[in-house]
C-alpha cells in the first residue's frame, strides 16, 4: 500500500498550560512500523476575542504529522502517540491535560488537487476556569529523554498512564476511582523500585536491613 502523509488535530482541556511562545515539538518514532517517525506538536490555544486585557489560555492542541496508509490509520498511530506523550506531560506538570480528542484529518500530498479528510465537531466545553500552571517544555523533553532510554520503560508507562487516569479522577465524588489508579499505578512501578533497590544487594541482605 502506498503512503500517504497526513496531518492529524486533536484537541483538550487541559490543566496546565504552555506559555503563548511555548511549545513542544518532538519526532516520535512508533515501535513497530518502519516509517520515519511522527512529528508532534503540543501549544495551548488563547481566546484573543474574549474581551479581556489578557486572552485566557483555552485548549491544549496537538497537531501530528506523517506518513500512514489511510485516515484510519493516520487517526488511530497519530492519536495513540499524541495519547502517550500527553500522559507524560500530565506528569511533569503533575495537571491534568485531559483526553485529546480527534478535530480533522487530511492529506497533504502537494502533487493532487483533491485532499481527502475527516473532520469531528466536538463540543465547546465552557471556560469555568482559567488554568495558570506553566508547562515547562524542556522538562518535558528532558523526561521523555530519560523514559526512552530506561530498561524499564514499559512498566514506568504503564505507571504514567494509571497517574494520568487519577489525575483525570481528581475531583469530589470520584475518590474511589481516583484512589483505584493510584494504586494500580504503585503496583506498577514497585517492581522497578524493588529491582532498583536490589542492584548490588541480595533479597536476603534486603530482608535483614528491613528487620523482615
Amino acid at each position: 500500500t502506498k503512503m500517504k502523509t497526513y496531518v492529524v488535530v486533536l484537541r483538550s482541556r487541559g490543566s496546565a498550560v504552555f506559555y503563548p511562545n511555548d511549545a513542544l515539538s518532538l519526532n516520535y518514532i512508533v515501535q513497530g512500523r518502519e516509517q520515519a517517525p511522527i512529528t508532534l506538536t503540543f501549544a495551548t490555544t488563547y481566546d484573543a476575542n474574549s474581551g479581556f486585557d489578557v486572552a485566557p489560555p483555552r485548549d491544549l492542541l496537538v497537531e501530528a504529522r506523517g506518513s500512514a496508509e489511510s485516515l484510519h490509520d493516520a487517526g488511530e498511530v497519530f492519536g495513540n502517540a499524541a495519547l502517550s506523550i500527553s500522559a507524560i506531560i500530565s506528569v511533569a506538570a503533575n495537571a491534568s491535560m485531559g483526553v485529546p480528542a480527534l478535530e480533522l484529518i487530511f492529506d497533504v500530498d502537494p502533487e493532487k488537487e483533491e485532499h481527502e479528510f475527516l473532520q469531528s465537531f466536538n463540543p465547546e466545553q465552557p471556560l469555568m476556569a482559567v488554568p495558570g500552571r506553566r508547562i515547562d517544555p524542556e522538562l518535558v523533553r528532558s523526561l521523555i529523554q530519560a523514559l526512552a532510554i530506561h530498561p524499564e520503560r514499559q512498566r514506568i508507562q504503564r505507571a504514567i498512564a494509571q497517574y494520568t487516569e487519577a489525575l483525570q479522577s481528581w475531583h469530589p465524588g470520584r475518590e474511589i476511582s481516583c484512589l483505584a489508579h493510584l494504586y494500580m499505578g504503585i503496583e506498577a512501578i514497585t517492581e522497578v523500585v524493588l529491582r532498583n533497590h536490589l542492584a548490588g544487594r541480595s533479597e536476603q541482605e534486603l530482608a535483614s536491613e528491613w528487620c523482615v
